[in-house]
């Protein structure tokens, strides 16, 4: 009876080690749960953390566009605002001078004057008017040359482009010819068209060269752009017909567009 009594003791015991190493057991598992969650939180609290960072990023790029912007529209307000004060001085000299004119013409029907004193007058309304005329050209001729460059802008960005477009493909044909010529580029009738009309162009340029050097300013000349389009337009040419020797003809031909746009150009 003794011996059983210690073996239910001793089982006892062993339940109740048992029931403690389970419980030890969970309190692990929830630590380990615990620290997973923590992993994922801090995981995520560092990309919020990135993810702000970026937008920060984004909005000081923002910032500073907006400021660049700015600038330019004040930079563009404060060129308005000079053409503007320039027109208002011309007109308000036109304005003081066709006065000065107008009353001193009422003066002259109202007064009586010797053969001497009309002379002398019509002498100094002469001047006058000679005056006026000389404001009112120079203020048409602003006005014009600013008609000029607004239309020209738009223009000399896709001259630019264009240069740049031809720039790249001399580059492309360049290394095409260290390489094995494409077939492509030898038997084109595009480029015998081209040359066609860079002929017919030729002549047009020598007509209305003198017509269009005195309207455009010297820096932004259309004829400039035009004649270095064409030199790169006759090189690339040049390029293509130096794949195959037997034209030529052509050859020669777009040799004469290159010298005569060449000095054109510089």
């Amino acid at each position: 009876m003794n011996q059983n009594g210690e073996i239910f003791q001793l089982r006892k015991q062993v339940t109740q080690q048992e029931n403690q190493i389970k419980q030890f057991q969970n309190e692990i598992e929830k630590t380990k749960q615990g620290c997973e969650i923590d992993q994922v939180e801090n995981k995520k609290l560092y990309e919020m953390t990135q993810i702000n960072l970026k937008l920060s990023q984004v909005i000081d790029e923002k910032e500073q566009k907006i400021h660049l912007l700015k600038h330019d529209l004040e930079v563009s307000q404060i060129k308005v605002d000079e053409i503007e004060k320039v027109n208002n001085n011309l007109l308000n000299k036109l304005n003081e001078r066709y006065q000065i004119f107008q009353s001193q013409s009422e003066q002259f029907s109202k007064s009586l004057i010797s053969s001497e004193t009309l002379f002398s007058q019509n002498v100094e309304n002469d001047y006058y008017q000679q005056q006026l005329q000389i404001l009112q050209n120079k203020y048409d001729d602003i006005l014009k040359e600013n008609q000029i460059l607004l239309n020209n802008s738009s223009q000399i960005e896709e001259y630019k482009n264009k240069v740049a477009l031809l720039s790249l493909e001399v580059s492309r044909y360049h290394n095409l010819q260290k390489g094995s010529p494409s077939q492509n580029f030898i038997q084109s009738p595009r480029v015998e068209n081209q040359v066609m009309i860079n002929k017919i162009s030729l002549n047009q340029e020598k007509e209305s060269r003198i017509k269009t050097e005195h309207v455009f300013d010297n820096n932004y000349k259309d004829s400039d752009f035009y004649c270095l389009l064409v030199l790169l337009f006759a090189e690339i040419e040049s390029l293509r017909t130096k794949l195959d020797e037997k034209k030529i003809e052509d050859r020669s031909q777009v040799q004469q567009i290159i010298e005569f746009y060449r000095p054109k150009a510089q």
